[in-house]
């Protein structure tokens, strides 16, 4: 419990204590039963034991006896007991007591109680399996597929919902709306970040493929002119121009994420990753799932790049060094690729939304 704030501290109420005078009968005694009698007793009662007590000088009575001249002779036999190898002289009554209980028919009997009880667990959890059958939801496990992009719902069985977030938390490759559900099961099983790279070129046409069928689709006026570009970007890349197709899918990213975020100060929580830095930021820590799925590649695809500062140009797509440290290092056909997906997702998704809310005014 508190104490009211007008009670008195510890010090002072000790002080207080010492103080009182104690209760004390006509004969200048405490009051018997009184604390101060209580102390008093307590208080004289050693010195009045004392006062009684003999005095004794024990040394005088006990002899000085050298304790290393008793033991001296018994040494050798104590070391000898200490350094005895207790498991090779336990050895042969272990293996009689073995060759008893397996006489005895004791491990037969523990055997056939094991097998019988593991038979009986078994049957019971087969019953359990029976039994709670009908009383488990079959769309539950549709419900958790329905939690993946839609673009992987059909690679269900090979990837998880966990495996798609952790893979978009530490990649800037994107894994929503494209690519493909065999493609981008092959990139969440890839060990390794050359091993991811590597699934970019080996289905570079298809990943293509796959890109502009969403841009395709997407015709909510909100994005048209980001799908005007892509497109023009798109007749780059089927020219073989990838490093004229890389710099617009980047320019197209840039527009793009200016008018989600048109505030600077919170458009930089996702533009400006520090490199190494797995703290996901608090803006993408409170979206939903979908959402996560489309800005966590893109906050990737932004860590920090000083050129002025000596950082070495990346070999995996930096939108900063894209437009800061324009180089063969960077321009590549697999960056180009990689932004080409990211844009496409960013544009997919703006595009559901700008059909859902039209939808709603039009509802309303």
């Amino acid at each position: 419990m508190t104490e009211p704030d007008d009670a008195p501290a510890d010090d002072e109420r000790e002080e207080h204590a010492a103080s009182e005078e104690p209760v004390r009968d006509g004969s200048g005694w405490p009051e018997p039963g009184s604390d101060a009698a209580s102390s008093q007793v307590l208080g004289r009662g050693r010195n009045y034991a004392a006062s009684f007590m003999p005095s004794f000088d024990f040394r005088g009575i006990i002899p000085n006896l050298d304790f290393s001249g008793v033991l001296a002779p018994h040494l050798e036999s104590l070391q000898r007991v200490v350094a005895t190898n207790f498991t090779a002289v336990l050895a042969p009554a272990s293996q009689n007591l073995q060759r008893g209980l397996a006489a005895s028919g004791v491990f037969d009997s523990v055997q056939a109680f094991t097998v019988g009880t593991g038979a009986q667990y078994e049957a019971l959890l087969a019953g359990l399996r029976i039994n709670l059958k009908p009383l488990i939801d079959p769309g539950l496990f549709d419900g958790l597929n329905r939690r993946l992009p839609p673009n992987l719902r059909s690679a269900s069985d090979k990837i998880t919902m966990m495996e798609v977030h952790d893979f978009v938390k530490s990649e800037g490759i994107p894994l929503y709306l494209v690519p493909r559900a065999s493609i981008g099961a092959r990139l969440v099983r890839a060990s390794t970040r050359a091993a991811r790279r590597q699934v970019l070129s080996d289905r570079f046409d298809a990943i293509v493929q796959d890109c502009t069928t969403v841009i395709d689709r997407c015709d909510d006026p909100m994005v048209a002119t980001a799908v005007h570009f892509v497109r023009d970007g798109l007749g780059a890349v089927g020219g073989g121009h990838f490093a004229s197709a890389q710099a617009i899918f980047t320019l197209v990213l840039d527009t793009m994420i200016m008018e989600f975020y048109p505030d600077q100060e919170q458009r930089r929580k996702i533009t400006n990753r520090r490199p190494g830095s797995k703290e996901v930021p608090e803006i993408i820590e409170g979206m939903g799932l979908r959402e996560a799925y489309v800005w966590l590649p893109i906050w990737n695809a932004h860590e920090q790049f000083w050129k002025d500062k000596g950082d070495a140009v990346p070999y995996t797509f930096s939108r900063h060094a894209s437009v800061h440290g324009a180089s063969k290092r960077q321009y590549s056909k697999r960056n180009c690729v990689q932004v080409l997906m990211l844009v496409t997702s960013l544009i997919g998704y703006a595009d559901r939304l700008g059909r859902n809310y039209r939808a709603k005014e039009l509802c309303a």
